[in-house]
């Protein structure tokens, strides 16, 4: 959660062809609909997934995790800023 109230989650989700998705979701104020801000993949055909999350008292919300190329590939850690 943010200072201001705002709820997020983050997790993965593998499409049809078994590439995993970075998922961001967010409902404002806790009390809102919730929709999807981010649907990432780390390139075209490679896949992503988030691993923690951390908001900043200005209302920030940060991501981490990594993402792939191809299976057997060399993993990048990324981290995301909302």
């Amino acid at each position: 959660m943010t200072p201001n109230g705002d709820l997020y989650v983050a997790g993965s989700i593998r499409d049809v062809q078994g590439i995993a998705h970075w998922i961001v979701r967010k409902n404002p104020r806790g009390t809102g609909t919730w929709a999807t801000i981010d649907d990432y993949q780390y390139v075209a055909g490679g896949s992503a997934e988030p691993h923690s999350m951390a908001a900043d008292a200005s209302g920030n919300l940060f991501v981490g995790g990594f993402g792939w190329d191809a299976p057997g590939s060399s993993v990048h850690w990324i981290v995301k800023k909302y």
